[in-house]
């Protein structure tokens, strides 16, 4: 309640809690509170793992179904759990971004919506619950990663094992 009076946020790691048995977030008894996720795991930084795990944390504290998002639209839920990763993200870092919009900044990723885990899925909910590939990312309108590849990956890979070796 403090919180949500201060017109803070809370910023969720709902993998590595569960990886730590840490606890799941009670989000469902703050349906207003704006959150955001983050990631503090050694074991894996997935985007799409952390927003689904969200709800489904709360599925298992609650024994119901779209919990996060009960409208009864197709994709109501995952646009809500998309806007926690993405707006309420960005928000919380301070930055007007998490959608397209004019004045925004440009920050945007394609996914590919060919592979087989899509078929037969409604494209939103099937990229934030089946976890969608992201093949191209642009940051403030300049393409950082293309084709599911980032400029100068291999030099940014070498390095990386060196520092880890050290």
């Amino acid at each position: 309640r403090l919180l949500m009076q201060s017109g803070g946020r809370a910023c969720l790691c709902p993998t590595t809690e569960l990886d730590l048995g840490d606890g799941f977030f009670p989000a469902e008894q703050m349906p207003k509170l704006p959150l955001c996720i983050g990631t503090d795991s050694h074991a894996q930084i997935d985007p799409w793992a952390e927003l689904r795990a969200i709800e489904l944390h709360t599925r298992a504290r609650t024994g119901r179904r779209n919990v996060m998002e009960p409208h009864d639209t197709p994709d109501a839920l995952a646009l809500r759990l998309l806007s926690v990763g993405s707006e309420q993200g960005a928000a919380s870092l301070g930055f007007d971004a998490g959608r397209l919009a004019a004045g925004k900044l440009a920050d945007m990723i394609a996914v590919d919506l060919e592979e087989a885990r899509m078929i037969g899925t409604r494209p939103l909910p099937g990229i934030v619950f089946s976890g969608g590939t992201v093949t191209d990312v642009w940051v403030g309108g300049r393409r950082v990663m293309q084709g599911g590849r980032v400029g100068g990956e291999e030099e940014i890979l070498r390095e990386g094992r060196r520092a880890l070796r050290a």
